[in-house]
């Protein structure tokens, strides 16, 4: 969860308060810089297997007062496209995500907060960053990137990210190009220009099962 610089401390301390939240000892489940462990602190949902990580905004590099998406929860069963005007073809086919206005898109309903009434009243907005300002907030951090007076304080890796997002989206298609490039400036346009230009597609296989003659499942990989 990303959270104001001006507000973290606060924010951090009346979660507490509120003896609805506990803090969890990160250094325990992962490795970690030590800017994080110090800046980053988890919290965990009493009574609950629900965890948060308040992210301020200089650490991660990416501002909260901008552009964002309003989506129903957190987490989604399946993956979820939340800006339609990015789906990367024009007619819908699958194995491609859905969209957020599917029908029948579903999300985790264990966390309280997202309960609809008659369990919460009220139910708390929660937003993501739109795909342009995730993507420049990734490239905030990427090696090439790194020297930029404004890069962010995490130096988490973020080549793979990226490349996700180019491979779910197909980004490096001309059409999916024109969309993202102009939300982009300066030395982070150029990068991502470099990066698409050099990416290259590849064909993913399927994984079957099948029964060898002693009634074991085997694998077997099938072009996709």
């Amino acid at each position: 969860m990303l959270v104001r610089d001006a507000q973290h401390r606060s924010i951090v301390q009346c979660l507490l308060a509120s003896g609805c939240w506990t803090p969890v000892d990160i250094q325990s489940d992962f490795p970690v810089e030590a800017v994080r462990i110090a800046q980053v602190p988890r919290l965990e949902r009493v009574r609950e297997r629900f965890y948060i990580n308040l992210w301020p905004e200089n650490i991660f590099g990416l501002a909260v007062d901008s552009d964002l998406c309003e989506v129903p929860h957190i987490c989604a069963w399946n993956p979820v496209l939340v800006e339609s005007k990015f789906y990367p073809f024009p007619v819908r086919k699958q194995p491609f995500p859905m969209l957020l206005s599917d029908e029948g898109t579903r999300f985790t309903p264990e966390n309280p907060d997202q309960s609809p009434p008659p369990l919460r009243t009220h139910r708390t907005p929660v937003y993501v960053p739109t795909i342009p300002r995730y993507i420049d907030a990734l490239l905030s951090r990427h090696p090439l990137l790194a020297s930029l007076p404004d890069a962010p304080r995490y130096a988490g890796h973020s080549s793979m990210e990226i490349s996700y997002l180019i491979r779910y989206l197909f980004l490096e298609n001309d059409a999916q190009r024109e969309k993202l490039l102009p939300m982009l400036a300066g030395r982070r346009k150029d990068v991502m220009m470099y990066i698409l230009d050099r990416y290259k597609r590849t064909v993913k296989k399927n994984i079957t099962l099948r029964r060898n003659s002693k009634g074991m499942l085997t694998s077997r990989a099938v072009k996709a």
